[in-house]
């Protein structure tokens, strides 16, 4: 057998043996827990400079911003916006490891580093945008919906409102660029549309927060059987030996001094009561925003009134459900857009009604092309609108 004949067999020998040699592997196709992903990003970012701090802020605040300054700092945050946005087309479940037994006052480190990531993939939109390349542009914007979606999991009153400020930033920025798109191109980001997954909803993350009843009920039967004790051993002259138990650490936030005279049967009293709260936001939640309004001012009175573990622990409702309603309301009106183009009419528009009462649309002509849609609700104390800008402006 010639000598490079020979290399050649036993090189063909040593790969068939390898799989052997190597053991069981790991499958390389299993998609990866996004939330590990965005953690890779999270690490990768590179700390900024005040300057560029300050650009990333204007820049979500509308601010007029410098091309080549922009190109620079995402140069910087390369490597962290590529993890970005892996993470946002991963098929796998988002976990992200919440420690929900530390109940409401658990760590969400990652919250403001999401939403520093989503500012940096909305400025890249907009310099691709700005620079005509709109593809790239589009699937920035939707590794940040995707983002969005992906923060709200776990389900918490604080991850849903992230969730939505997230999707009304791509949103807003999408209309801002809308009419500079073919109508093949809108017609694909409609068929995009329908493969998102839904945004989470308040009644979502309320029900979530029903697992906080099980942290207060550990917290508060701790703190109550140890100020038991105390008492106890008061009575008993142990003070005076110095023999009195010490109070456990409570979560920050939890004043100790509620349950001075708490017993087990009152403990239950204001356990029943939570649970039985929980039940009544995620019923009141669930309700279309005209129906929701008496049931969640009924329900604050009732919070008000409440023990001290609910009036703790319990979110503005009120202001969680016109949230949901805004941003589903924004999100109607891109569909809208979307579908119409420039060829969008008022009396077209005054077909689609908002996520608030269902009151009909309203559309307004702009000097530079485009127009305003607009719904008659008031969401504190600003309009819910979104300005589909024109040729013009753009």
């Amino acid at each position: 057998m010639q000598p490079r004949v020979f290399r050649a067999a036993v090189a063909a020998a040593g790969l068939l043996c390898l799989p052997a040699l190597m053991g069981a592997q790991p499958n390389l196709a299993q998609p990866v827990n996004p939330a590990l992903l965005y953690w890779q990003g999270i690490g990768l970012l590179t700390e900024m400079t005040r300057n560029e701090v300050a650009l990333l802020q204007g820049h979500r605040n509308g601010n007029h911003w410098d091309p080549e300054n922009v190109r620079a700092i995402l140069s910087h945050q390369k490597a962290a916006l590529n993890r970005f946005a892996k993470a946002g087309v991963s098929t796998a479940p988002c976990d992200w490891g919440l420690t929900l037994e530390e109940g409401p006052f658990m760590p969400l480190p990652h919250l403001g580093k999401m939403q520093t990531l989503s500012n940096l993939a909305l400025m890249k939109a907009a310099l691709e945008f700005s620079e005509s390349r709109p593809g790239k542009a589009l699937d920035a914007l939707e590794a940040v919906r995707r983002a969005a979606r992906h923060v709200a999991e776990g389900d918490m009153i604080v991850t849903a409102i992230t969730q939505y400020s997230m999707e009304s930033d791509a949103l807003a920025l999408l209309a801002k660029h809308l009419l500079t798109l073919d109508e093949a191109t809108r017609k694909e980001l409609l068929t995009r549309e329908t493969k998102l997954p839904p945004l989470h909803t308040m009644a979502q993350a309320i029900s979530g927060e029903r697992g906080f009843a099980a942290w207060a009920e550990q917290q508060a039967t701790e703190v109550a059987t140890l100020m038991m004790l105390q008492n106890s051993a008061q009575a008993a002259g142990a003070t005076e030996t110095g023999s009195t138990p010490p109070l456990p650490h409570t979560a920050s936030g939890v004043d100790e001094h509620l349950f001075s005279t708490l017993t087990p049967e009152l403990l239950n009293t204001w356990l029943a009561e939570m649970r039985s709260r929980y039940a009544d936001a995620e019923s009141a939640l669930s309700l279309p925003w005209p129906q929701s309004q008496s049931a969640i001012k009924e329900l604050q009175e009732k919070l008000k009134a409440g023990n001290p573990l609910v009036r703790t622990i319990f979110p503005s409702l009120q202001a969680a459900r016109d949230t949901q309603a805004r941003t589903e309301t924004h999100l109607l009106m891109v569909k809208l857009a979307l579908q119409h183009g420039a060829g969008l009419t008022a009396e077209i528009a005054a077909k689609a009604t908002d996520s608030f009462a269902g009151q009909p649309l309203q559309f307004k002509s702009n000097p530079d092309g485009g127009y305003t849609l607009s719904s008659q609700q008031v969401v504190r104390g600003k309009p819910v609108a979104l300005k589909v800008a024109g040729l013009k402006q753009n």
